[in-house]
């Protein structure tokens, strides 16, 4: 009896997972440097065009300015030196002469929450107040900073006698803190001094100034100068964030489906040098155009991520964060990412959450090469 002849069968296999994790890496970085291209070169130029981008900045800076001006002409902020220097120095300033009110409280003008809340505002005990909310508490009249069980000849709450000693230096050109003193200054200026600073220029911005008459009307354009500024600044973002979504948009257009297109079989740059096919899982074909347009869906989804980036060359990297739309939308599709390599990391076959979705899979360009080969075709 003639031996049975079994079918042929021919065996391919997904690419390896750090082979699937490299693939999207490559693609995930070479489309966000194409859309850094495009953002910087192309569509962000264009915006500021249309929105009048350098004007408003440049408004914006003047009324920055004209609040500084205001702050430093009504002794509630201090130079560094003779110079305005950045604010943050001139911060830093102020703390230093507030330090020297503490050691001779006759330096009222030093003091610029006394120069604010006691001689604009006639309001001594808001600023006690708000030294007590700030201060971290250690009993109900002790402060980590100050005592408030004793007042000063000015009747405000007294620095700490040990932090006063400690601090000292700082009023001495010719003297400079040890390094556990310089710790505790700077943990005061940070956490304590800056944020009553803010709390007296929320005040300052809160404040009713329909009595011409009162102290503190000198200040009255602040809470104007605050709001154009706010408004230049979210016209300025919204630029920033409608180009670095239009050059997304574009980036990945090219590259996740012009380009598949163009030649042929759905592959990106990437999958082309890395030699890797992205086949229907059933059938084992190459996608359709259709199916190309899916997988561009997708791409979209998982590389936004890097959208926040975008406009890393033209503004500070700290500001990136407070493009609140961008960064939701970032932030979101990082999640998404993460749980698509738990699919990939934990599941069978080598598979993201994308390559389940759209019912793909990623193959080795030898296996596509045996698979044409076993049906008779010629390998496109």
């Amino acid at each position: 009896m003639a031996e049975e002849q079994k079918p042929a069968v021919l065996e391919v296999y997904p690419i390896g997972k750090i082979k699937r994790i490299l693939m999207f890496l490559a693609d995930y970085f070479l489309s966000f440097i194409l859309g850094l291209f495009i953002f910087s070169f192309a569509v962000f130029p264009l915006g500021k065009l249309t929105s009048n981008y350098d004007k408003i900045a440049k408004d914006k800076a003047n009324s920055l300015e004209q609040q500084l001006n205001l702050l430093y002409a009504e002794g509630l902020l201090f130079y560094e030196g003779e110079e305005k220097g950045t604010f943050s120095a001139n911060l830093i300033t102020s703390a230093d002469k507030f330090i020297a009110y503490q050691v001779n409280p006759n330096l009222t003008s030093d003091n610029v929450f006394y120069t604010y809340y006691v001689g604009m505002k006639e309001d001594k005990d808001s600023l006690t107040e708000a030294m007590k909310c700030l201060d971290p508490l250690t009993s109900a009249t002790e402060g980590k900073y100050f005592t408030y069980q004793e007042k000063d000849l000015n009747g405000l709450p007294k620095m700490q006698k040990a932090l006063v000693e400690e601090f000292k230096p700082v009023t001495d050109p010719k003297d400079s803190l040890g390094e556990a003193a310089q710790k505790d200054y700077d943990s005061f200026v940070s956490g304590y001094f800056t944020a009553l600073y803010q709390e007296m220029i929320a005040t300052i911005n809160a404040s009713s100034y329909s009595d011409s008459s009162a102290k503190d009307a000198a200040l009255s354009s602040y809470p104007t100068l605050t709001q154009n500024i706010k408004a230049g600044e979210r016209s300025l973002n919204l630029t920033i964030e409608i180009s670095a979504s239009l050059a997304y948009l574009i980036s990945n257009l090219l590259y996740f489906l012009l380009w598949p297109i163009i030649v042929k079989r759905g592959r990106t740059p990437s999958m082309m040098v890395m030699k890797i096919e992205r086949l229907e899982s059933e059938r084992l074909i190459p996608l359709s155009i259709g199916e190309v347009v899916i997988q561009f869906v997708f791409s979209l989804l998982f590389c936004l991520s890097y959208l926040l980036f975008l406009p890393a060359g033209y503004i500070q990297f700290t500001s990136l964060f407070g493009l609140a739309d961008l960064f939701i939308v970032s932030l979101l599709s990082l999640l998404l990412g993460l749980i698509s390599l738990g699919f990939l990391l934990f599941g069978s076959f080598n598979k993201t959450l994308v390559d389940f979705l759209s019912k793909t899979s990623l193959l080795g360009e030898e296996s596509y090469d045996d698979i044409c080969k076993a049906r008779g075709k010629e390998i496109d």
